[in-house]
C-alpha cells in the first residue's frame, strides 16, 4: 500500500470511531428516539440479532469469542457503562490460517511473565490439526483430544467470564448476502441504534482489503442514508492495536484448559 493512499486510509479511520465516553450516552439517546429505531430497523428488514431486540448492547464480535486478552479486554471496557456486553461469533465460517485470529485459536499461545531481557515468556498448545482443517468449517473440527473446537473455546470462554450472553450471528449473515462485501452494510446498521461495536480496524495484509474495500465504503453509505455514525469504539489502543499480545492468553487460561485436556484423556 503507497503512503499517502495508507495515510488517507489512516485518517478516515480515525473518523468511523466514537469515544468510549461519548457512544455510551449517544446510544441510549438514538435507542429512545421511537423515529429512528423504525427507520433502521425498516434498512436491516427487521432481521435483529436476538440479543439487541430488547435494549442496546455493547458487542464484541469474533468468529469464535475466546478468553484471550483481547476479549478480557473488552469486559473490561463495558464494566459500569450501563450496557450489557455480548459476544456475536460465527459458527458457519471456514477456518482457514492466513486469518490471524482464527490461527491464534488453534495454536493457543499463554503469557507466563516477562523474561530477564524484557521479553515474553510464552508456552503454546496446538488445539486442532492445523493443515487438515484448513479450509473447513468451524461447526465441522475436532480438537487433537476430540472434543468440537467450537464447544472447547466456548466452554473455556464461560469458565474464565461467565455469563455474558452470546449470539450466533451466521443465519443474519447468509439472509445479508452471505458474504462481507454483501453483508457488511447490513452488519454495521447494527450499531445506528441498536448497540455499540467494539473494534479496532486494521490495514495490514489481508484485513487490510476489508477495511478499505468493504468497511469504509459501507461505513459511508450509512452515514448518507442515516445520516449518523454507527457506533464503534477502538476496542484496544491504536498504538498496539496490531500487536499479537491481544491474541494470546493469561495464565489461568492455560490451567483450566490442561483441567480439559486431563479429564478428556483419562
Amino acid at each position: 500500500m503507497h503512503d499517502t493512499r495508507e495515510r488517507e486510509l489512516r485518517n478516515e479511520l480515525d473518523e468511523i470511531y466514537t469515544p468510549l465516553e461519548e457512544a455510551k450516552e449517544e446510544i441510549w439517546r438514538r435507542w429512545n428516539d421511537k423515529q429512528l429505531r423504525e427507520r433502521v430497523i425498516g434498512l436491516l428488514g427487521g432481521d435483529i440479532p436476538d440479543v439487541m431486540r430488547e435494549a442496546p448492547r455493547a458487542i464484541l464480535s469474533r468468529q469464535i469469542p475466546s478468553p484471550n486478552f483481547e476479549t478480557l479486554h473488552f469486559v473490561e471496557m463495558t464494566k459500569d457503562i450501563g450496557i450489557r456486553p455480548a459476544f456475536f461469533k460465527y459458527n458457519n465460517d471456514k477456518f482457514v490460517t492466513k486469518n490471524e485470529d482464527k490461527y491464534y485459536l488453534a495454536k493457543m499461545y499463554f503469557l507466563n511473565g516477562i523474561g530477564k531481557n524484557g521479553g515474553r515468556k510464552l508456552s503454546s498448545l496446538k488445539a486442532i490439526d492445523i493443515d487438515r482443517f484448513d479450509g473447513k468449517f468451524l461447526i465441522d473440527i475436532r480438537t487433537l483430544w476430540g472434543e468440537g473446537f467450537i464447544d472447547f473455546h466456548d466452554r473455556v470462554r464461560e469458565m474464565i467470564i461467565p455469563s455474558i450472553d452470546t449470539c450466533d450471528i451466521s443465519g443474519n449473515y447468509e439472509r445479508n448476502g452471505g458474504i462481507a462485501s454483501k453483508y457488511y452494510s447490513y452488519y454495521i446498521t447494527l450499531f445506528v441504534c441498536h448497540g455499540i461495536l467494539f473494534e479496532n480496524y486494521l490495514l495490514k495484509e489481508a484485513y487490510g482489503c476489508l477495511t478499505s474495500d468493504i468497511l469504509l465504503p459501507a461505513f459511508k453509505n450509512i452515514v448518507e442514508s442515516v445520516g449518523l455514525k454507527p457506533l464503534i469504539v477502538r476496542l484496544v489502543p491504536s498504538e498496539s492495536e496490531e500487536d499479537v499480545y491481544w491474541r494470546y492468553y493469561p495464565e489461568i487460561v492455560e490451567n483450566r484448559i490442561n483441567d480439559i485436556i486431563h479429564t478428556k484423556t483419562n
